[in-house]
């Protein structure tokens, strides 16, 4: 139940007499209660009198903590849409701020700006084919390199065997023939 915000506490008070007359509207409208009475932390709401009021009326009111921040949400939602509307009035400031011709002349460079990132795309299109290519071309010599190296080994090991075995028929020979 929203009470407006009165601007003294005469009017405020009042304005609660009125709704204490009218608790079976509060009773339709949020069951038996109990109830608990919230108000912020405006001097109206803060005045002794009011304080007094309630105390005797038997309204059990909420603490409410001081610099507590506001949970009404119609208030959120307004600050929200008011922060939102601040926000897209300060954009249209800066935009309609922005010369025309400005606007004029990065439309008439568009054109030219796409034919840029075009050729770009495909110079970078061209390198990454080259690059494949090289790639391709390592890996055979890679595999070149590797044959050569197993045809070395295999050439090393077939001239140990020939020394070997030219030391042993030698060794034979000059046993065979005595000196």
């Amino acid at each position: 139940v929203n009470l407006q915000s009165p601007s003294n506490n005469e009017t405020y008070q009042e304005r609660l007499e009125r709704l204490e007359g009218d608790k079976e509207s509060l009773v339709l409208q949020f069951g038996d209660g109990p109830f608990l009475f919230q108000h912020d932390r405006t001097p109206v709401h803060r005045a002794s009198s009011i304080k007094t009021w309630m105390s005797e009326s038997g309204v059990e009111e909420l603490d409410w903590p001081a610099q507590s921040p506001d949970l009404s949400t119609e208030r959120q939602a307004f600050l929200s849409k008011h922060q939102c509307l601040t926000s897209q009035m300060l954009l249209l400031e800066e935009w309609s701020g922005i010369p025309i011709n400005t606007f004029l002349t990065l439309w008439k460079a568009f054109p030219e700006e796409l034919k840029l990132v075009s050729v770009l795309t495909e110079q970078v299109e061209a390198q990454g084919e080259k690059i494949r290519d090289l790639e391709v071309s390592l890996e055979e010599h890679h595999h070149k390199l590797l044959s050569t190296e197993e045809m070395l080994q295999q050439l090393q090991f077939c001239r140990a065997r020939l020394r070997k075995f030219s030391g042993l028929e030698l060794t034979l020979h000059s046993a065979g023939s005595g000196t």
